[in-house]
C-alpha cells in the first residue's frame, strides 16, 4: 500500500452525527434527463482530533443511505459532502 495512504487507515471504525445540514440543492442533471443529481453539504460533530482527513467517505447508517466525502476538516467538526441521485418522471 502506498505510504500517502496510511493515515485513512484508523485501527477502529468512527462514528458520529450530523450536527446541521444544508437543504438539498440540485446541482445536474443524469444523462436520461429525468434524474436530477443532488448535493447537500454536512457537518458532523468530528474532525482532525477524530483521525478524520479531507478525502474520507463517511456511509450513513440505516434508515438512511449514502456516501458523503468529507472537504473540510477542523479540529472538533468537518464539512461532508453528499451527492445522491433522484429520478423525477
Amino acid at each position: 500500500m502506498p505510504a500517502s495512504y496510511r493515515p485513512f487507515l484508523l485501527q477502529t471504525p468512527l462514528s458520529t452525527v450530523i450536527a446541521t445540514c444544508t437543504e438539498p440543492k440540485v446541482i445536474g442533471t443524469l444523462a436520461d434527463d429525468s434524474t436530477l443529481e443532488y448535493l447537500a453539504s454536512a457537518t458532523v460533530s468530528m474532525g482532525l482530533d477524530s483521525g478524520l482527513l479531507p478525502g474520507m467517505l463517511l456511509h450513513a447508517a440505516p434508515p438512511r443511505s449514502g456516501t458523503g466525502e468529507v472537504v473540510e476538516v477542523g479540529e472538533h467538526q468537518a464539512t461532508v459532502e453528499f451527492r445522491f441521485a433522484w429520478y423525477v418522471a
